[in-house]
């Protein structure tokens, strides 16, 4: 954790896991209240994201290994702001939000093969301990998403929770930033 470039790699986890955790930890109540899904419909809706999800990670790795880790993580980035950005302009359109949240599925489980990939990189002789550290930051990041999403709701409603989610993601991209190694002149 000394080592700067490993730190910030890793507070890419937390960072993106608060973003996604800010909606995702009330996305039953997100869904009925914000989307106008019923309640009955919700376990169907989180079915679809699953199966996105599934093939997200599949399609994610492979892409990761095609245009590189960063690159990806930066493709999910932008892929998320538009996801956001979609979900706070549809508030009570249940369609368009339950097929953002199914694009959601495809693109955010695309970020982990890409992040571990930058981590065995950012520190290739501590890989055990940084996945080790990665599950710690993940919890980490839950955690404070679901504290972040809990205040944005008490205080704006859920209209807030996108936008909050978004602004995590864009620091989630000037984490990935910084964590890149220096680049070579010349």
């Amino acid at each position: 954790l000394s080592d700067r470039r490993s730190g910030l790699a890793l507070a890419v986890t937390a960072a993106y896991f608060s973003a996604i955790f800010t909606i995702f930890s009330y996305v039953g109540a997100f869904l009925t209240n914000y989307a106008g899904v019923p309640p009955g419909g919700v376990a169907a809706v989180l079915a679809a994201f699953g199966v996105s999800a599934l093939a997200g990670t599949f399609v994610g790795g492979a892409l990761a290994d095609r245009i590189g880790p960063t690159r990806m993580l930066y493709a999910i980035c932008v892929g998320f702001l538009v996801v956001f950005a979609a979900m706070w302009a549809m508030p009570g359109r249940t369609v368009g939000i339950v097929a953002t949240l199914v694009c959601w599925g495809g693109i955010g489980f695309a970020f982990y093969s890409a992040q571990q990939v930058r981590l065995v990189a950012a520190a290739p002789t501590q890989a055990p301990v940084m996945f080790a550290l990665n599950s710690t930051m993940l919890y980490f990041g839950t955690a404070a998403g679901a504290a972040i999403g809990g205040a944005v709701i008490a205080s704006v409603g859920y209209r807030g929770l996108p936008v909050a989610a978004a602004a995590l993601i864009v620091l989630v991209a000037v984490l990935v930033r910084a964590s890149e190694p220096p680049r070579a002149r010349g």
